[in-house]
């Protein structure tokens, strides 16, 4: 069921409405993600679980951090900038 009164945008339905359209960005701020899932680092990486926990416990990954009993997870800007650092220093 088409409504005529939306055919022009939802601004005009309303006439106390802003006259231009607010651009999505300035009024929804994009959900940031603050923590990797296990699951995530071991896509991201590549690696098995067990080679994150030895690399963990060398301290050449960075450390996990506890979210609740039974949920763990890694800083993202932490693992981030692991990842810039392998990259750095790759043979090529």
């Amino acid at each position: 069921c088409y409504n005529h009164k939306y055919r022009n945008g939802l601004n005009r339905a309303n006439p106390f409405a802003l006259s231009k359209q607010i651009p999505v960005d300035l009024v929804m701020k994009p959900l940031e993600k603050y923590v990797y899932s296990r699951a995530e680092v071991l896509y991201l990486t590549t690696f098995s679980r067990w080679k994150i926990d030895e690399l963990e416990s060398k301290g050449e990954f960075p450390k996990r951090i506890k979210l609740s009993a039974n949920r763990i997870g890694w800083v993202v800007t932490e693992v981030d900038d692991w990842f810039a650092e392998v990259v750095k220093n790759a043979d090529r």
